[in-house]
């Protein structure tokens, strides 16, 4: 797990320590500054991921300290607090990047509620920096390879083309993030490049490069999905922060496609209680076996994030599903209901199981009536809770126990 920094700048002294409490608490490595300018010296050499400011300091204000930080660190998360009456100099903060303000007296739900979203940007954006395969597209050979030097210093892989059908034929071989793309091309223009590359994939994002009097195609271009337009002579600082926005945006929708698959899986791993009140798990598919499959690894992140320890076992006594918090205690996935395993189940806390009597609660709980379930006691502090299912997948269709296992726990 990634240790967090976080630096608090706050020139009452009681109120700092207090501050640097709470955040270790909440388990950053905390730095401390009296002022602006010693945070601000704390803060290069550090390079902490969080800031918490005070607005009104000795030497630089938090405002001043804030615009300073994003000049050169403009991913790190910045947190400003304000007294009474500042509340506009605070709005003007955000309006510089700043995450959040919190008003004094200090809420400290406020606090922790600021740094776990302060917490999560950053590990957003961290999974969101990656390295782009862009592809340039401009005729003019000085302006190309001027170009192409000037990316590359920003480590990013550029794969460039002389023309439009030329970027066409490496859009078709290659792998593109983003298309930065001339309009006016020989043999095929800018547009109707990026015309025939929609009709391949959407998963890509593009910038145009137009000259003068070409706005209205560039306008167009944007109707075929171009996200941007830039005027020649290209403005190179204003060309970084337009393809950083599109790396982002394109990381961003491809997550939201990842999580969508997701959805659709979960609509093929069915989970219904019918008017019976039998507890049903689908597993069938009419698609490929690949779809099956991750059907199931969908089913076992489901059950994987159920902090209690659970398996799914079939009459045969093979363990269909398991989740982490067994195999973790186990110290392997099991595959069946054989006397190991049920020994082994002393490790969660299940002490003195017998394998009979855990297969004849097991065969009792699959001829109980639906809807109903049992808890069968180990000691005076664990059991385990069994509930029948129906499951259907494309090559079994029977009966099911779902196991939920509490065993003893450990003082102190």
């Amino acid at each position: 797990m990634e240790d967090f920094k976080v630096l608090i700048m706050e020139d009452d002294e009681s109120a700092k320590n207090l501050l640097a409490r709470v955040v270790k608490k909440e388990g950053f490595i905390v730095l401390t500054a009296e002022n602006g300018r010693i945070g601000m010296e704390i803060f290069q050499k550090e390079a902490p991921q969080i800031v918490i400011s005070d607005l009104k300091m000795p030497e630089m204000s938090g405002l001043e300290v804030l615009k300073n930080i994003k000049k050169v660190s403009p991913q790190t998360q910045f947190i400003l607090m304000t007294a009474f009456g500042e509340v506009d100099t605070a709005i003007e903060a955000l309006r510089e990047g700043a995450l959040d303000y919190i008003k004094k007296p200090i809420d400290l739900d406020v606090l922790a509620l600021a740094l776990g979203r302060a917490k999560e940007k950053i590990t957003i954006n961290k999974a969101l920096n990656f390295t782009p395969n862009i592809l340039l597209a401009e005729d003019d050979e000085a302006a190309r390879e001027s170009l192409v030097k000037y990316l590359r210093k920003e480590n990013w892989n550029i794969i460039s083309a002389n023309d439009g059908q030329e970027s066409l034929n490496l859009f078709q071989q290659e792998k593109i993030d983003i298309v930065l793309t001339d309009i006016k091309m020989p043999n095929l223009d800018g547009l109707s490049a990026l015309h025939e590359m929609r009709k391949l994939t959407d998963d890509f994002e593009c910038v145009i490069m137009s000259g003068f009097g070409d706005e209205a195609s560039a306008i167009k271009a944007m109707h075929e999905g171009a996200m941007n337009f830039l005027k020649k002579p290209i403005d190179l600082e204003n060309l970084t922060v337009l393809l950083e926005k599109a790396m982002q945006k394109l990381q961003i929708t491809r997550a939201l496609k990842y999580r969508t698959r997701e959805l659709e899986l979960a609509n093929q791993i069915i989970t219904r209680i019918t008017d019976q009140k039998e507890l049903i798990v689908d597993l069938t598919t009419t698609s490929s076996s690949s779809s099956s499959s991750s059907s199931r690894e969908f089913a076992q992140n489901i059950i994987d994030c159920i902090p209690m320890a659970l398996m799914v076992v079939d009459q045969g006594l093979n363990i269909r599903f398991s989740n982490s918090a067994i195999s973790t205690a186990l110290g392997y996935v099991p595959k069946k209901l054989d006397e190991r395993m049920v020994k082994d189940l002393d490790k969660l806390g299940i002490k003195e199981l017998w394998h009979s009597t855990f297969v004849n609660a097991l065969q009792k709980t699959l001829n109980l009536p639906l809807g109903e379930f049992q808890q069968v006691s180990i000691s005076k502090h664990s059991f385990m809770t069994m509930i029948p299912l129906s499951f259907f997948d494309n090559k079994i269709k029977g009966k099911l126990v779902a196991v939920i296992v509490r065993g003893e726990r450990k003082e102190g």
